[in-house]
């Protein structure tokens, strides 16, 4: 089965409505939320490019929720409050 070719998301658009929409009390959480997701979409592209590696998306979440909790433990303080809240 071939996977289905579809349009780009604007990521420059999302991050612009998202920060426009966050109160400033949770812009640096959401900058962090944004840098989780963007850092394991990456991953898992080279994943696959250079290592034919496909990942289902809740195979995704899984990571994004589990490296989260790591960036927390790291000291992520504003992701915390955002991802518990």
């Amino acid at each position: 089965m071939s996977p289905t070719v579809r349009e780009p998301i604007d990521i420059g658009l999302v991050a612009t409505t998202t920060w426009r929409l966050e109160e400033d009390q949770n812009r640096r959480g959401s900058t962090q939320l944004f840098a989780l997701v963007s850092w394991q979409v990456w991953k898992g592209r080279n994943a696959q490019l250079f290592h034919g590696e496909t990942s289902m998306i809740n195979q995704v979440l899984l990571k994004i929720c589990q490296e989260g909790e790591l960036w927390i433990e790291a000291g992520a303080t504003k992701l915390g409050c955002l991802v518990h809240t």
